[in-house]
């Protein structure tokens, strides 16, 4: 098996990055549009996000996982569920 060289890394990076920012514009895009939460409150938003970001952080790493480390799926983590939070913070203001 030959080694993978430094374009064909970087662009498998790069594929995951991209993927990550559509799936976060499309959670905004969903609360701003859809969503049915109408709370600011901190503890209301955080526990309601979290089993929705656990399913999706797990759909994503399933269909995207690389060899990226356990830092990298952490950011991953965090990036959907902040942005789960932010879209719903968005239907309250919009």
């Amino acid at each position: 098996m030959a080694k993978q060289t430094e374009a064909e890394k970087q662009r498998s990076g790069l594929s995951w990055k991209i993927s990550l920012a559509i799936v976060c514009v499309g959670i905004l895009a969903y609360g701003v549009f859809f969503s049915e939460i109408r709370t600011v409150d901190p503890a209301h938003l955080l526990g309601f996000n979290l089993p929705i970001a656990v399913f999706i952080w797990i759909i994503f790493n399933a269909i995207f996982y690389g060899k990226r480390g356990a830092n990298a799926l952490f950011h991953t983590f965090i990036v959907i569920y902040a942005s789960l939070i932010v879209s719903n913070l968005l239907a309250v203001i919009f």
